[in-house]
C-alpha cells in the first residue's frame, strides 16, 4: 500500500515537473520597445477603480500624467466607488488640473470593482481600454507600447506583465509575496504565449471596447474579484485565438505587497472564491496539477512519519519541485530583475502548502472583506 502511494505521488510530481518545464522551454523572449514616439491612431481609454485609496493615490497620478502617449488621444476616467476617506478630493484635483482626467462616481445602489468598470467604460471615448489599479505604478511608455503591440497582434485582449515591488531592502514577507505572485503571472503568460490563456490581472490589461461583454452577467457580479479572469474567459471564447501577454519591459505595472499576514490571506481568498464559477478547461486543469503537487507534498510528508521506509520521498518530490520552479522561475525573475529573489525559492515551496490551506480554510468559513465591505462568498 505505501509503495503504490509512493508511486502515485511521484507520477503527480513527475506531471507537474513535465508540464513547467515545457512552459519554460517555449517561453518567448521580451519584445523589444520601439524607439521614439508611438503613432497616436488609437485613441485609448485608461479606466480604473478606486476605493480608500488616497495614500496611494499620489503615485497612480504621477504615473498616469507622465505617459509618452499623446494626451490628445488618451483619456484617463477615474471611477471613485464610494470612497470613505478623501480620495475623491485628490482626484477632483487632478481633474481640475488636468483636461485628459474624468472623474465619475459610481451611482448609488452600485458597488464594486466590476461596477467601477463597467461604468467607466460605458463612458469611455477610447476603442481600446486600458485597467489597472489603484495601488499601482505605471512605467511612462506603458501606454505607447500597448498600442504599438496592439496594431502589431490586432489582439482583442492584451495580458501586460504585473510585478510586486521587493527591493533588496524589503523585508522577508514582502519577498516571498513578491516570489510568489511572480510564479502566478509567469504562468498566465506562459499560457498565453502557447495559445491556451487562462490566467491575467487587472493591474494591467488592455483590450478591445467591443469585446468587453454586453451582459453583466459574464463577469459573475456575485463575487467580490475576477474581473480581470472572467473578461479573459468571456473572450477566450467570443473571440477565440485573439489574446496576447505584452513581454516588454516598458510595460511592467508595479504594485506593493500586503503589508501583513492577515491583509495577504484576505486578499487571496478573495482571489480563490471565484474558482467556483470556473468551466474553462485549462483553468481547472491548472489548479488540479498545482493542488495534486501540493497535497503530494503534505501526503508524503504524512507517509514518511508512518512509514520510515518512505523517509526518501518528501525529499524527493520537494527537491524535483524546487528544481522545476527555479527553471521556471528564473527568468521572470531576471525579467523584472529580482534574481536575487531565487534564493527564497526553497523557502516558498515549504511555505506554499501551508498558505494553501489556510486560504482554503478561510474560503470555506464564506466570508472575507475589502476596504471596509464584508463579502459571503457562498
Amino acid at each position: 500500500m505505501t509503495t503504490a502511494l509512493g508511486i502515485i505521488l511521484l507520477m503527480i510530481s513527475l506531471a507537474y515537473s513535465f508540464f513547467f518545464l515545457y512552459l519554460a522551454l517555449r517561453m518567448d523572449y521580451p519584445a523589444k520597445s520601439e524607439d521614439g514616439e508611438i503613432s497616436a491612431d488609437v485613441f485609448v481609454t485608461v479606466v480604473v477603480p478606486l476605493r480608500n485609496e488616497a495614500a496611494n493615490v499620489g503615485v497612480l497620478l504621477k504615473g498616469l500624467l507622465s505617459q509618452d502617449y499623446d494626451c490628445g488621444h488618451h483619456e484617463i476616467i477615474l471611477v471613485d466607488d464610494h470612497s470613505e476617506d478623501d480620495t475623491l478630493a485628490r482626484i477632483r484635483i487632478a481633474e481640475r488640473d488636468n483636461p485628459q482626467v474624468h472623474v465619475v462616481c459610481l451611482p448609488k445602489g452600485a458597488r464594486g470593482k466590476k461596477e467601477a468598470i463597467r461604468f467607466g467604460i460605458s463612458m469611455a471615448r477610447g476603442t481600446l481600454i486600458m485597467t489597472t489599479d489603484a495601488d499601482c505604478k505605471v512605467p511612462p511608455r506603458w501606454v505607447s507600447v500597448t498600442v504599438a503591440y496592439y496594431k502589431h497582434t490586432g489582439a482583442s485582449l492584451i495580458i501586460g506583465p504585473v510585478k510586486i515591488t521587493a527591493d533588496k531592502d524589503s523585508g522577508l514577507f514582502g519577498k516571498l509575496q513578491s516570489l510568489e505572485f511572480t510564479s502566478l503571472v509567469g504562468t498566465g503568460a506562459s499560457l498565453a504565449m502557447i495559445g491556451r490563456p487562462a490566467l491575467s490581472n487587472g493591474a494591467n490589461l488592455a483590450f478591445e471596447k467591443e469585446a468587453y461583454p454586453q451582459e453583466s452577467a459574464a463577469l459573475v457580479p456575485g463575487t467580490p474579484s475576477g474581473d480581470d479572469v472572467f473578461l479573459l474567459l468571456h473572450i477566450k471564447k467570443s473571440f477565440p485565438g485573439k489574446i496576447r501577454f505584452l513581454f516588454s519591459e516598458d510595460a511592467v505595472v508595479s504594485t506593493l505587497p500586503a503589508s501583513a499576514p492577515g491583509e495577504f490571506i484576505q486578499q487571496r481568498t478573495r482571489w480563490l472564491s471565484k474558482g467556483k464559477y470556473y468551466r474553462d478547461a485549462e483553468i481547472i486543469g491548472l489548479a488540479i496539477l498545482v493542488g495534486l503537487m501540493n497535497f503530494s507534498l503534505l501526503a508524503s510528508g504524512i507517509l514518511a512519519w508512518l512509514a520510515s521506509p518512505a523517509l526518501f520521498l518528501p525529499f524527493t518530490l520537494f527537491l524535483m519541485k524546487t528544481v522545476t520552479d527555479s527553471i521556471f522561475l528564473y527568468p521572470w525573475l531576471k525579467f523584472y530583475r529580482q534574481t536575487y529573489l531565487a534564493t527564497l525559492i526553497p523557502l516558498v515551496e515549504i511555505a506554499y502548502p501551508i498558505y494553501m490551506f489556510l486560504t482554503g480554510i478561510r474560503t470555506v468559513a464564506g466570508k472575507t472583506s475589502w476596504k471596509n465591505r464584508k463579502y459571503s462568498l457562498w
